[in-house]
């Protein structure tokens, strides 16, 4: 997630392959399988 500067305020980690991706109303949408995330917020 991204604030109105462009700056990062939230993100995941993700452990998986990468199969698509999309940014979508300042969110980058990321489908990979298997999936583990972990959820890092400052």
């Amino acid at each position: 997630m991204f604030n109105e500067n462009g700056e990062i305020m939230s993100f995941y980690i993700l452990n998986g392959e990468i199969e698509d991706i999309a940014l979508m109303n300042d969110t980058i949408y990321i489908a990979a399988l298997p999936i583990q995330a972990e959820y890092i917020e400052d």
